[in-house]
């Protein structure tokens, strides 16, 4: 028995590396703490074996790949005397710069300032101004921060006597966030938002409203502009001042079947009490949601639940163009699901189905996208909005 022991013991013990170094070939503005803010496995200092080195560099080449900022990532693994390896880390920078568009304002944006992974966007439209600052690597640590400040006109759905309603309205809002990297993939937050609301036809009539939302998310996915495989997991306890609440979780999966051909799938469910703000509403109707444009009852509620699933095809290979990672890709989708006020009244949801076609330039899409609902009716939408 003892002599079984020691073989086994040596043959572990021969199998296993410790990283000594890591080195980073070519010049680069990244340093190398934001670098490593995405390979926290480093920092554990426990012997590896072989298949696990392999499972923490490519879970490392993963996350520097997702952030938008590099291209042509290698990591190398040299192997040293005594067990040990040195890794090579070589990549392409992007320009530092983003333009983009959403459906209705234009956004210019700097990301990964000094090489720290900080952010900074500016956005503006006829009915829309904001400005966003994000720290992903607060003074190199796992913190993390984001601030929002914008206004922007929107016009309120409601579905009341058979009929969907509209008014306009602007809001003024105010966003704080808080965050840690927990666990490799994994991120605890707190924000506080403030809203103003106003109708626009109506200066008296003025409302405000302000909650805090602490949200715990997973994130595996891989891929870059278009996700590949992967999980992604995010959910969401979300405090009103007037004592109201929201609990919501949002599941999203990628399967590669090959490597141009993604099985996406989406699950969203949201149950609030007793009743969500009108202004927070949810409301199904549209490109992100169900994509029809059909009025009817069950698309606007305080409480909801969808599914997606998209076969989509990217049927071009990813290219660099100007600022962008450029990817082409058609789709076939069904998307179910319903939104009430009340969870009793579940029970019929909506479907539809159909095709579209995107181009992906990071951190917008191009999308047309045709839908069929079950009443036969058919849906023609383009947006700049990315897919789930």
């Amino acid at each position: 028995m003892k002599k079984i022991l020691a073989i086994l013991l040596f043959f572990n013990t021969g199998y296993s590396v410790t990283i000594k170094n890591i080195n980073f070939i070519g010049d680069a503005v990244t340093k190398k703490v934001t670098l490593l803010s995405f390979f926290p496995e480093y920092y554990e200092k426990k012997d590896l074996s072989d298949e696990e080195l392999k499972k923490i560099i490519k879970n490392w080449k993963r996350r520097l790949e997702r952030t938008g900022w590099f291209r042509n990532i290698k990591i190398d693994v040299i192997n040293l005397e005594n067990n040990e390896v040195d890794i090579n880390l070589s990549f392409t920078e992007k320009i530092p710069y983003t333009v983009y568009f959403k459906n209705n304002y234009i956004g210019i944006g700097k990301y990964n300032i000094w090489g720290e992974g900080k952010e900074l966007y500016f956005e503006a439209g006829l009915s829309h101004k904001s400005i966003k600052i994000i720290d992903r690597i607060f003074n190199g640590t796992s913190y993390f921060y984001e601030f929002y400040a914008g206004s922007e006109l929107f016009t309120l759905h409601e579905y009341l006597n058979g009929e969907i309603e509209k008014k306009d309205l602007s809001r003024q809002k105010l966003d704080a966030k808080i965050g840690n990297n927990i666990l490799p993939d994994q991120k605890i937050s707190f924000k506080i938002s403030l809203e103003w609301f106003q109708d626009t036809n109506d200066n008296e009539n003025s409302k405000n409203i302000n909650y805090s939302t602490i949200s715990w998310s997973y994130d595996t996915t891989e891929g870059y502009p278009v996700v590949k495989n992967g999980l992604k997991w995010e959910n969401n306890l979300k405090f009103y001042t007037d004592f109201k609440f929201l609990v919501e979780t949002d599941f999203k999966g990628y399967f590669m079947i090959f490597e141009t051909l993604i099985l996406g799938s989406r699950l969203h469910i949201a149950f609030s009490y007793p009743e969500l703000p009108i202004y927070h509403k949810f409301n199904l109707q549209g490109i992100n949601g169900l994509r029809t444009l059909s009025i009817m009852p069950g698309l606007i509620g305080s409480n909801i639940w969808e599914t997606h699933i998209e076969l989509r095809w990217a049927f071009w290979d990813v290219v660099p163009f100007l600022l962008y990672d450029l990817q082409l890709e058609a789709l076939g989708f069904v998307d179910i699901g319903e939104a009430k006020d009340k969870i009793e009244e579940f029970g019929k949801p909506h479907i539809v189905y159909g095709c579209g076609i995107r181009i992906y330039l990071d951190t917008f899409a191009i999308r047309t996208e045709i839908g069929v609902d079950e009443s036969s009716k058919v849906s023609v939408m383009s947006s700049f909005e990315l897919p789930f």
